[in-house]
Formats: C-alpha cells, structure tokens, sequence
C-alpha cells in the first residue's frame, strides 16, 4: 500500500503538518495533529541495503483513534500508534506504541497511561478551570 488512507474524519490537523505518503500510512477517526509534526512512511538508507539483500522494506504505518501529536514530534517509518496514544511535544516515535499510553523523548518511550493519567489530571484540577470538549 502508498499513499495515505484516512479512516474516519480527523479531529485537527495543523497546516504545517508533514505527511510522508510515500509509504502507507492509514490514519484513524478523531486524530490531533498539533504544529509542525512530521510523519514519515519511508528510510531511503534501508531500502538501498535491502535492495542489495534481494529484498524490499515493509513500510506501512497506523495511527490509530483517537491519538493526540504534539507540536514537533516526528513519527519514523513503520510506526504503529494504538488507540488513545497522547505522543509528546518533540517526541520522536518508533516502534508499536501500545493502547491507551502516554510517549515522551528522544527516542520515545512510554512513561503512563492515558486514561490514568487523565483521571488524575482531572481530579487535581478546579473545575472552573477544566476544558471539555463538546462534540
């Protein structure tokens, strides 16, 4: 598969946004993709030492939903983002980032859940100061 396919509407998905679609990539409902994040669907430098071995890369990538990118975060060739992944500002991503977690740094790794993490956030905060979205 190339290109990218889009299952559902995303939510938000900043102008500055880099989709690489020379890979495949499939994008879940409800995505957020903040400023300058940039997805990438292919490594050049792999698929030259593959061709040399006789053999060519697998590339396909998903973005589950709903997942929230942050601003700059980069998201390398054959990443697989589950459902309710929150990806940091800056974190650069690699790998299968598993349901329902929280990702930071360079490279990234997962440091909580997203639904306990939520919780929490919402029992510390006052409630005149909590956004909830209205969908």
């Amino acid at each position: 598969m190339q290109g990218i396919v889009f299952r559902g509407e995303p939510r938000y998905i900043d102008f500055s946004v880099r989709l690489d679609a020379l890979g495949g990539l499939t994008i879940g409902e409800g995505i957020v993709m903040s400023v300058d994040v940039l997805v990438l669907t292919h490594d050049y430098s792999i698929t030259v030492g593959l061709s040399a071995a006789g053999q060519s890369p697998t590339t396909d990538m998903a973005i589950q939903a709903p997942v929230t990118i942050g601003a700059r975060a980069v998201i390398m060739p054959g990443t697989v983002l589950g459902d309710h992944v929150i990806v940091d500002a800056g974190a650069v991503v690699r790998g299968v980032i598993p349901n329902d977690s929280i990702v930071v740094g360079n490279p990234a790794v997962v440091v909580k859940r997203a639904s306990e993490w939520a919780v929490a956030k919402l029992k510390s905060t006052p409630e005149n100061q909590i956004h909830r979205d209205v969908c």
